[in-house]
C-alpha cells in the first residue's frame, strides 16, 4: 500500500460523485471524501440510494412487525413459512450504491438506508427511500486492496476527544499502522468545535475520521468497522476505548494496573510487540488490561449469576445473547469471562474464521437493540474464538423481539 505524502497539510473537502457539498468545520453535513495520499482523511455521510430487493424489504417488514407480537410460536412459525417461500435471508439484504460501476457492484459493494435518528421509527430499511432520508452511508473501507504484513489498523471510538497525543506516536510505529477514528454524530455535534479536527496538522501516521449514525453502543463501532473492511484487514486490529488505555509493560504483553498519559504509550508498545516479538507473534487474541498475580484479568473479571440485582441483570442479558448467538449443549454458564474497556489485538485470522454477514448482522442487531450491544462486550473472547460454533441466523431475530 502506498504511503500517504507529506504534499500537502490539507485533507480533500468532500467530494460527493454528483456534485460537491460542505466541509466538516460549517457544521453541514459533509460529502463522502475520495480517498488520495494524505495523511488525514474524513470519510463521512454523502448523497446516496439503495436498492433493495424487493421481497427482501418486505421481508424485513414483515420480521419488524412480528417483533411486536408477544407470542414467540406464532412469530416464529411465520418467519419459518416466509423463508420457506422465499427462500431469501431478511438479515442480509443486497445494498447498493446507485453511483456505482458495473465493476464495484461485482465487488459487492453495500450502502446501507440510515435515516435521520430523530425521525427513525424502528425501522431501519424504508420503501420509500429518497435522497433527503438516506442521510447514513454504511459502506465504508479505509483501503482499497488488502494491507502488506507488519501492519496494525487502531480503531477508536471518538467523542470529540483531543487528538494531541498522535504526535507522540514514534517514527516506527507510523509505518507500519492506520488509526481510525469513529465519531456516532449528527448535524449538531458536527457544528461543534472540538468535533472538527484540525487538518492543518497531520502526523506522519495515516489517520482516517469516520462519521457514523447517532445511534447504538460504542461496540457497535467495532463491528461496523469489521464488515466494512473485512477484505482489506491488516494483520491485527486494535481496538482502543475512547479513554485512556491501560499501560502496557515493556518486557511483555501483560499490562500494569497504572494508566496510560495517552493512548500513544499503549500505542507504541503493543505494536511492536505484537507484530516483531517471538513470544506473541503466534497468537491470535491478545487482551490488554490490568493482571493479577501475572494472569490476564479477562479470565478473572467476569458476570457471575449469583452477584446483586444489577450484575444479575445484566448477566441475564449477557445468557440471552449467547445462547442465541452461540451453539452449546448448556443454555448458560456460570460465568462470561471479557475483556474490560474493550482493550484487545485480534488477528485478522481470527476475524476471517467468521463469515462477513456473522459481523454484518451483529452490526445491524446492534444498531436496533441497544442492550444486546451491551452484552456483546462480555462476548467478545467467545466471537473470536473459532472453536464456538454460531447458530443459524434464524434464531437472531429472537434477540429483536426480547430486546428490552
Amino acid at each position: 500500500m502506498r504511503r500517504p505524502t507529506r504534499a500537502s497539510k490539507k485533507a480533500n473537502q468532500g467530494v460527493d460523485p454528483v456534485e460537491k457539498t460542505p466541509g466538516l468545520g460549517g457544521g453541514n453535513l459533509p460529502g463522502t471524501v475520495e480517498l488520495q495520499e494524505h495523511s488525514i482523511n474524513i470519510i463521512t455521510m454523502g448523497d446516496f440510494a439503495v436498492d433493495v430487493e424487493i421481497t427482501s424489504r418486505r421481508l424485513l417488514k414483515c420480521l419488524l412487525m412480528l417483533r411486536q407480537l408477544r407470542r414467540l410460536k406464532v412469530a416464529l412459525i411465520s418467519i419459518a413459512i416466509l423463508l420457506a417461500i422465499s427462500g431469501v435471508n431478511f438479515f442480509h439484504s443486497n445494498y447498493v450504491n446507485k453511483y456505482s460501476t458495473a465493476s464495484e457492484k461485482d465487488l459487492d459493494v453495500k450502502v446501507i438506508d440510515r435515516v435521520d435518528p430523530s425521525a427513525d421509527q424502528n425501522l431501519r430499511i424504508h420503501q420509500d427511500v429518497t435522497p433527503e432520508r438516506n442521510e447514513w452511508v454504511r459502506q465504508y473501507r479505509i483501503r482499497e486492496e488488502p494491507v502488506s504484513d507488519d501492519h496494525v489498523d487502531i480503531i477508536i471510538p471518538w467523542h470529540c476527544e483531543n487528538n494531541d497525543w498522535i504526535k507522540e506516536i514514534i517514527p516506527e510505529i507510523s509505518s507500519m499502522s492506520t488509526i481510525v477514528f469513529l465519531l456516532k454524530a449528527d448535524p449538531s455535534d458536527l457544528s461543534k468545535p472540538e468535533c472538527s479536527p484540525d487538518l492543518s496538522e497531520t502526523s506522519d501516521i495515516e489517520t482516517f475520521y469516520i462519521i457514523l449514525p447517532k445511534k447504538g453502543p460504542d461496540i457497535q463501532s467495532l463491528f461496523s468497522f469489521i464488515s466494512n473492511n473485512y477484505n482489506n484487514l491488516a494483520t491485527y486490529t486494535m481496538f482502543l476505548p475512547t479513554d485512556y488505555p491501560w499501560e502496557m509493560s515493556e518486557e511483555s504483553m501483560t499490562p500494569s494496573t497504572a494508566k496510560n498519559v495517552s493512548h500513544a504509550a499503549s500505542i507504541n508498545t503493543a505494536v511492536p510487540l505484537a507484530l516483531h516479538s517471538d513470544v506473541h507473534s503466534n497468537m491470535t487474541f491478545l487482551p490488554m488490561m490490568p493482571d493479577t498475580n501475572n494472569e490476564f484479568i479477562d479470565h478473572r473479571t467476569s458476570i457471575l449469576s449469583g452477584l446483586i440485582h444489577t450484575n444479575l441483570k445484566i448477566y441475564d442479558r449477557v445468557n440471552a445473547a449467547y445462547k442465541h448467538l452461540f451453539q452449546s449443549n448448556a443454555y448458560s454458564q456460570e460465568e462470561y469471562p471479557y475483556v474490560p474497556t474493550i482493550q484487545f489485538l485480534v488477528h485478522r485470522d481470527e476475524i476471517l474464521n467468521r463469515p462477513l454477514n456473522v459481523w454484518e448482522n451483529i452490526e445491524d442487531i446492534c444498531l436496533e437493540c441497544y442492550n444486546f450491544g451491551t452484552s456483546m462486550v462480555f462476548l467478545i473472547p467467545n466471537l473470536f474464538n473459532p472453536t464456538e460454533k454460531m447458530t443459524q441466523f434464524i434464531f437472531w431475530g429472537i434477540l429483536l423481539r426480547e430486546c428490552n
